[in-house]
């Protein structure tokens, strides 16, 4: 198979002991990239475009991992007071250290923990405090290298709370609990002697949920509220609720920001993760490139680009099938095949029954140019809860074809997924570049006992 040259949100990842991944940390090693998630998994690519999956092995479940690296070792924490893990590897083995303890010796509850190299070597955790309460906000701690990293070296010290006047850090879909919030997910970077501490609000099972910024002179504040605030936030269609982040340089030597979104089917904290550019501007400002909902050029398809075109650094291609007529070969009561079109994150498509084949066809409206599409399998009665303990991994995935036509008669293969033991819920497919009104999405064969159904058919081109 070509290495790919876009991508799109969200990721196509194989594998994982789970449908729903949520709060990425990324690290760089040796000429690859380590993307963690939730719950013991990671995957490893070399390009930030493939991706192959790992599990971790480590004897406590990982949730909300961070990661580090420091002469040559790796350190890893996460929730839950599972205090320091130490490897020679990101994957391991990993060796329990011991808890961290805060600067009065106690063992520390810290959620969301983001640890943060200064240029002095001074390690700093930042973190909420794992109390239950969301509106305390985000704490930094410096940590004791001779420890493991798992003593404080002063006392912790707030960086901000919740502010009832940021409206987009109240609680609810609607932001319409003034005196709730869950602040929480900070991430520290440092560009151009500014320190730009990032954190997400206002819960993530809400579509609101959103990343903003504050900004300091110091590691340790005092931090200045960014008013431009929140930098990354739900846009219209199918990528709701992006937040809890991580930003790595990746192999253009830009940076990336890691990132998941709320598809909340089976479960209010079903998410897949997501990946845009991260940049500042010429006043040092930072932003995020996202939440990007068509195809984008991977890190290094962009150098080639910029290099020979700088304004050709994006492929423009356009989502051609929302909304479009569509018809289907059978479809449940309530899971019609418009559904599948809608560019919504909890709507699907289901086939009346097990039968098989199972087709899509839609009509979009004229003739383009068809580049690319992504397919979002749903996987009816599966529970998605967000831990490996109840969610069997799957031993088989779907096979299917895309076909293209101008008349809805003669029909061209544009694309082929033969392999049954790739398991991914989320396709994203590339299609030598053909003129064509018509795209036809056939599923010949699924998991045992599980029907036929799409939550997302997408066609993306120019016209």
């Amino acid at each position: 198979m070509p290495a790919l040259r876009t991508y799109c949100n969200p990721l196509s990842l194989p594998g994982s002991k789970s449908r729903s991944l949520a709060d990425p940390a990324v690290i760089r090693h040796d000429g690859a990239w380590y993307l963690f998630v939730s719950w013991d998994q990671a995957w490893v690519s070399r390009d930030l475009a493939s991706w192959e999956y790992h599990p971790v092995e480590i004897p406590v479940e990982v949730v909300g991992p961070a990661l580090f690296e420091r002469d040559g070792m790796f350190y890893l924490s996460g929730n839950g007071g599972i205090g320091m893990w130490r490897a020679p590897h990101p994957l391991g083995p990993w060796v329990h250290l011991g808890d961290i303890l805060d600067s009065r010796g106690e063992k520390a509850w810290w959620a969301d923990v983001m640890f943060f190299e200064d240029d002095d070597r001074t390690l700093y955790c930042y973190h909420h405090s794992g109390s239950g309460i969301g509106t305390d906000g985000v704490f930094v701690t410096p940590l004791d290298p001779i420890s493991g990293f798992t003593r404080a070296t002063a006392p912790t010290r707030q960086c901000f709370g919740h502010v009832p006047s940021h409206l987009w850090e109240r609680w609810g879909d609607r932001n319409e609990h003034a005196d709730v919030a869950w602040i929480e997910a900070s991430w520290m970077t440092k560009h151009a002697g500014r320190y730009h501490l990032q954190y997400s609000g206002a819960g993530t099972e809400w579509n609101s949920y959103a990343v903003g910024l504050y900004t300091a002179d110091s590691p340790t504040g005092p931090f200045t509220y960014d008013e431009r605030s929140p930098l990354l936030k739900s846009r219209a269609g199918l990528l709701r609720g992006p937040g809890h982040h991580a930003i790595v340089e990746g192999p253009d030597g830009g940076l990336w920001c890691f990132y998941h979104v709320l598809m909340r089917n089976d479960d209010k904290l079903d998410r897949r993760l997501a990946m845009d550019p991260v940049g500042f501007d010429a006043a040092g400002n930072m932003h995020v490139s996202g939440p990007s909902a068509s195809p984008r050029l991977v890190p290094m398809a962009r150098v080639h680009a910029a290099a020979a075109d700088a304004d050709a650094a994006e492929p423009g291609w356009l989502a051609l099938s929302i909304d479009k007529d569509i018809t289907a070969t059978s479809s449940a009561p309530g899971r019609d095949a418009a559904y599948a079109v809608d560019d919504h994150a909890r709507t699907w498509w289901q086939a009346a029954d097990l039968q098989l084949p199972q087709s899509l066809e839609v009509d979009l409206a004229g003739a383009f140019t068809v580049h690319a599409a992504r397919i979002i399998l749903r996987e009816p009665g599966r529970t998605r809860a967000p831990s490996p303990a109840t969610v069997p991994r799957r031993a088989e995935g779907c096979v299917f074809r895309i076909e293209l036509s101008h008349d809805g008669t003669t029909w061209t293969v544009a694309h082929q997924h033969l392999d049954r033991t790739d398991d991914r819920d989320i396709h994203y497919v590339e299609i030598a570049p053909t003129r064509a009104r018509r795209v036809r999405l056939t599923i010949t064969s699924t998991p045992p006992g599980l029907p036929a159904a799409v939550l997302d058919l997408t066609v993306f081109g120019r016209s």
